[in-house]
């Protein structure tokens, strides 16, 4: 009889371990990005140098030194900002609609810092996750003349990443 009670226990202790193992993985509903909604590839950046002449750049803001626009090195021919491509798409979290905007840029290093020698370009990604309803607030219909203006769009988050060749974003 205490033989049989004893492979009865032996069995089912363990059955009863794996039962009472609590499950831990939370389900996490991940949405996709949708496709591009609008997009911006093409503008012009100015800048007032300090020889009091504006200078100008395609999708670039160039710099206010005057010799450094004359004669750039690789970095500085970056400018201040640029971007190759603004997107704007739209991602579903948690049941509350985001806006994803994405901004395609050139990027590059030295080799070699302190001799600035050996630059290698490439292009880098940033990413700012913001509430779709505060989009509305960054193009107001009415803007006040001379004032400062600044939006506050609650990023959800952001980030910067550096692009492969083999990434697509269509």
């Amino acid at each position: 009889m205490k033989k049989g009670l004893f492979f009865i226990l032996l069995f089912l202790f363990p059955l009863a371990c794996i039962i009472a193992q609590k499950d831990d993985t939370v389900e996490v509903s991940f949405s996709t990005i949708s496709k591009v909604q609008s997009y911006l590839e093409d503008a012009e950046g100015w800048a007032l140098q300090d020889n009091g002449k504006w200078a100008s750049a395609r999708n670039r803001i160039p710099h206010s030194d005057y010799k450094t626009n004359n004669n750039p090195s690789p970095r500085r021919k970056l400018g201040k900002e640029n971007f190759n491509i603004l997107e704007l798409r739209k991602v579903l979290i948690f049941d509350i609609q985001y806006n994803v905007l994405l901004i395609k840029y050139s990027d590059g290093d030295y080799e070699f810092p302190i001799l600035q020698e050996g630059w290698k370009p490439f292009e880098s990604l940033e990413y700012f996750v913001f509430e779709a309803e505060s989009l509305s607030n960054v193009l107001p219909k009415d803007v006040p003349f001379n004032k400062a203006y600044a939006v506050n769009l609650k990023v959800f988050c952001q980030g910067i990443a550096l692009l492969c060749q083999d990434i697509q974003f269509d």
